[in-house]
């Protein structure tokens, strides 16, 4: 809930659950489900939002189409090709790209 909070607050909640689960012992597919059931619950509050609050016009399904076909082709050419040390090396630098650029955009 409180991770919830943040993200609806700040839109940073969803690097700080990335970097939160990434702590956690857990191999790549309990940590990839568990954030993305996260994220799903993120996307389910704020659709639900959106729909009550009468703005959610112009859904886009090929947006949607192209977010199915790019998870694909990830998770069949890039994760399950990963092993777990490799999987936690490159999420470690993404999440330091991700929080460089955080720091960036608010210095700039």
């Amino acid at each position: 809930i409180v991770q919830g909070v943040v993200h609806g607050l700040t839109n940073l909640g969803g690097s700080l659950l990335t970097a939160n689960i990434f702590t956690l012992n857990l191999n790549k597919e309990e940590k990839r489900a568990t954030i993305s059931l996260s994220y799903f619950t993120f996307a389910l509050v704020q659709i639900l939002t959106l729909i009550t609050l009468g703005e959610l016009s112009g859904l886009r399904v090929e947006l949607i189409a192209l977010g199915v076909f790019t998870h694909i082709i990830a998770n069949y050419f890039i994760f399950k090709s990963m092993s777990n040390k490799d999987y936690e090396k490159t999420f470690g630098i993404f999440l330091f790209c991700s929080g460089a650029a955080l720091i960036y955009k608010g210095i700039a």
